[in-house]
Order: structure tokens, then sequence, then C-alpha cells
């Protein structure tokens, strides 16, 4: 069985050819199996500058360029089951023009090269029957709800309390706490990101081990695997971070989750999930 792979195929065409039919001709890959590829969003087109997603069967392509195709076998197994993922999507609060959608873990919030209906904006798109527009991420290990949109306009009136901190995020963490370490009780953390402010509030809300305690946390900026990367840089990785931290490996994959969303439109609306992480003991 072919392993993942990225084909990388150079095309220079007299005449308007069917992008399968070339795939076909450079690829050990099936025209069934090729279809599901194309289906998934997997096929790529570039030509100058303008890189385009095939996905229909019939896509035609002419004159020079390069087709990009991302070939995960695994992915494809996901995809023959979208049915089964498409009933199990939770709508947590639907509106007309938005709705906040349940992201489970190991799941992407956005589309990727590999695929685009492999993530909970491309399901909800097609769940919904039109375009939904993720307002903010949650990285690929991260449960939580996720605003998304169903027009631009709104999307860029949700992006504006983004950026003014009116939306608010707020997380629990189990984090690796080592021997003898003072852990502060609240606060905020500041440390710079890509020489960029970044700012976190927590509060420490205690030990379920003597080297294991829970962390409630609050994002004031948005940079990238911000929550990680402070409690790591504080001294307190979060248990089953693959990148950050040392000390803090587990079988139960990343313990970090977003479990409460927050903000005003034009009325309050708070979308909570339940708590899973709680501190045990005291020691």
């Amino acid at each position: 069985m072919l392993n993942k792979k990225i084909f990388k195929i150079p095309f220079n065409l007299n005449h308007p050819s069917l992008a399968i039919e070339i795939l076909a001709l450079h690829t050990p890959l099936s025209k069934v199996l090729l279809k599901k590829c194309l289906s998934m969003g997997s096929v790529w087109c570039k030509q100058k500058s303008k890189l385009k997603r095939l996905k229909k069967h019939k896509e035609i392509i002419e004159n020079q360029g390069l087709l990009l195709l991302y070939y995960d076998p695994s992915l494809l197994k996901i995809f023959e089951k979208k049915d089964v993922l498409l009933e199990n999507l939770t709508c947590l609060k639907q509106e007309k023009e938005w709705g906040v959608w349940h992201k489970t873990p190991l799941f992407p919030t956005t589309a990727s090269p590999w695929s685009d209906i492999l993530s909970l904006e491309g399901l909800v798109s097609l769940k919904q029957n039109r375009q939904a527009f993720a307002c903010h991420r949650l990285d690929k290990e991260v449960e939580g709800p996720v605003l998304m949109t169903y027009t631009k306009k709104m999307f860029r009136v949700f992006q504006e309390q983004f950026q003014t901190q009116a939306i608010e995020k707020y997380y629990e963490a189990i984090c690796f706490i080592p021997s003898g370490f003072s852990v502060p009780l609240q606060g905020t953390w500041e440390f710079p990101l890509e020489n960029k402010k970044s700012k976190t509030e927590f509060i420490f809300e205690g030990y379920i081990t003597p080297n294991k305690g829970v962390f409630k946390l609050k994002l004031l900026t948005g940079r990238f695997h911000q929550l990680r990367r402070h409690l790591a840089l504080a001294g307190l990785p979060i248990m089953g971070d693959p990148l950050y931290g040392k000390n803090n490996k587990n079988n139960e994959g990343l313990q970090l989750r977003c479990y409460e969303l927050i903000f005003s439109i034009p009325s309050h609306v708070a979308i909570t999930l339940p708590r899973l992480y709680w501190p045990t003991k005291d020691f």
C-alpha cells in the first residue's frame, strides 16, 4: 500500500485536458481513488502565481503548470466515513448568520493542503450546504466551541470583536508541576512570542497529584500555540504536549480544553462545555 506522499506533476499541454487523466498517467493511483482525492480536496493546480484547489472529477487544465496531489491513505479512510462525521457534528447554538460548533480533539478547525472537507469548517459547510467561516482556531488536539459565520460580513464583525478582545475564551489545562516548584496562584504571563506582546491570564485551581495541577486560562492575545508555550516557559508544561516542556508526557494526549466562549451579538452569549479537569487533593 502506498504511504503518505506529495505528488508533484509538471504539465505543458497543447490542448485542454482532464486533470484526473494527467494524475492517472503520472501516479500509481486508480481513477476511483483519484476521484476520492479530488472530492476530499487533496488536489491542487498551480499556474504562475495562482494556486487553486481542484474538487470536481471533470476539472479541466490547460497550458503550463504544476499539479499537486497530497495523498494520505489514512485520511481517505476517514473521508469514507464522512457521513458518520456529519451525523456526529454538534451545533451548540445556531442563528441565521452564525453558529457555535463543538470541535472534537484530533480534528483540525480549518482546511489543510491535504483536505478541506476533513476539518470542522469543511464539515459544517457540507452540513449547512453553505460556506462556513471559522472566526478563530483551536489546535488540532484541543476540544472546544468554535464560532462559525455563514457570511463574510458577519465574519468581519466577529473578527473586529476578537481584535478588540470583546470575545472571551476560557481554557482548562492539567500541567506538570516539578517537585519543590512554587506555583503562582494567579496572575498574567507576558512572555513575548515572535517578538510580539503576548498575554495569558491564569488561575491555579489546585493539585490532582503531587506533580500535576489544574489551571484556568484566558487568552488576551492570540499567538501561535500561546497557551502551550507560555505554560512551558513558566516551568509548568501542559501534560501530553508533544512539542513543549519536559517530563510532561502521557498516554491521554494534550490535556488542554477550551470550555467557554463568551461574546455579544448584540445580546450576551455564553457557550459553556462541562468542565473535565478538577483538583482533587491538597499537597
